[in-house]
């Protein structure tokens, strides 16, 4: 427990070293001491510099990841869901505060991002991570789908890509062409695609 606390703080410290300075001037000494740890520590658990920064980094994008999708995961497993449900889902989705949440978390996020970029194994460990996001996000996906609140011929894997591509500000067609999302038309997008994949005449569980 004291070590998952002690690599908590240090990986915090990184972050905090990270957006103040940028990887190339991060040091394990400013680190160290903003944690209240040693060097030592730092090297027995991260290993160097390279790996103290990859850690960081991936720890804060799971962060990012989970607080975005906040809205999905909230859905208690065992919930019925019902369309006064989905209308607050859809609210939280599309209120002020969040899309606010929302940009600056994708901002962060693709500056993380580019931190990452030349290290091949790092972006190997990225990818599963946010593959272990998407399987929870997937699962209460799947409510929405098991309650009939979706669209005919919409499952749960559709319902994650509408929700990915338009909560990180941008969707793509054929893997290719991208259409951006700016800040003003958020909402409307959202409450766009949300009714096209939504059932909103979707009988109410009583």
């Amino acid at each position: 427990m004291a070590s998952e606390i002690s690599n908590r703080l240090v990986l915090e410290a990184a972050l905090t070293e990270l957006h103040e300075v940028g990887p190339s001037q991060l040091r394990l000494r400013r680190v160290a001491k903003q944690a209240n740890v040693s060097i030592g520590l730092i090297s027995d658990h991260f290993g160097d510099r390279e790996g103290l920064i990859t850690a960081a980094v991936l720890y804060r994008i799971d962060q990012l990841m989970l607080n975005l999708f906040g809205p999905i995961l909230d859905i208690s497993d065992e919930e019925a869901l019902t369309v006064q449900r989905l209308d607050q889902f859809e609210r939280e989705l599309i209120a002020p505060d969040f899309w606010q949440e929302a940009h600056a978390a994708r901002q962060e996020y693709l500056q993380l991002h580019s931190y990452l970029m030349t290290n091949k194994g790092a972006l190997v460990k990225l990818d599963e991570s946010r593959q272990e996001v998407r399987k929870l996000i997937l699962a209460k996906a799947q409510l929405f789908v098991d309650n009939g609140l979706t669209v005919p011929g919409v499952t749960a894997v559709t319902l994650v890509r509408v929700l990915f591509g338009v909560l990180y500000g941008q969707v793509f067609f054929d893997d290719q062409a991208g259409l951006e999302i700016v800040p003003d038309e958020w909402a409307f997008s959202l409450q766009l695609v949300l009714r096209s994949v939504f059932r909103p005449s979707a009988p109410a569980v009583l």
